[in-house]
């Protein structure tokens, strides 16, 4: 069972990393400060989506092996790919956060 969500879960991040480029994309037609956060954005979130992936390929190394064969190497490779997504993820919804933050005129 884990491995078939696993392989979907590469769908999922194909969905979200297609997502954040498209939202990323617009953000940067604004101009201004905005063109660099919405490439900032862009870069963080194709990082997120690598990162996944290469925490989904160790899972999936893990399920082939027996519980008591575990090693912390092996979960080191786990643990180290998914600090880093999760990590890249809040900083890629900052960057678009502030890109669509609007700023109200003065009247």
């Amino acid at each position: 069972v884990m491995r078939v969500k696993q392989y979907a879960d590469f769908a999922f991040i194909a969905s979200y990393t297609g997502l954040v480029l498209a939202l990323a994309a617009l953000a940067s037609r604004k101009g201004g400060w905005r063109r660099a956060t919405g490439t900032a954005a862009a870069i963080c979130g194709g990082a997120v989506g690598a990162f996944d992936i290469f925490e989904n390929r160790a899972i999936l190394k893990l399920l082939d092996v027996p519980l008591r064969s575990t090693t912390p190497a092996m979960i080191q490779a786990i643990r180290a790919p998914a600090t880093a997504k999760w990590i890249l993820a809040g900083v890629t919804v900052v960057l678009l956060s502030a890109s669509f933050i609007r700023r109200p005129k003065n009247s």
